[in-house]
């Protein structure tokens, strides 16, 4: 799990993807901790989800990782 640092970090980069000023990334967000933060932080605008990925352990976060780019 991250910290409110790495909240603020997500919530910049997730907008700014959103909102194409920023290049489409990869968002990979590790374990189940962040299903919840983002359930929440989507409900006024749900497709936001699609430029987010979750990974349960690494080797599936670089799959993705290479999948994506």
């Amino acid at each position: 799990p991250g910290g409110s640092g790495t909240l603020v970090e997500l919530s910049l980069v997730w907008e700014y993807v959103a909102k194409k000023l920023m290049v489409r990334k990869p968002i990979i967000l590790m374990g189940n901790f962040w299903e919840a933060v983002v359930q929440a932080a989507s409900t006024e605008r749900p497709s936001s989800r699609d430029f987010l990925s979750f990974a349960s352990t690494p080797s599936e976060a670089i799959t993705q990782l290479k999948e994506q780019l």
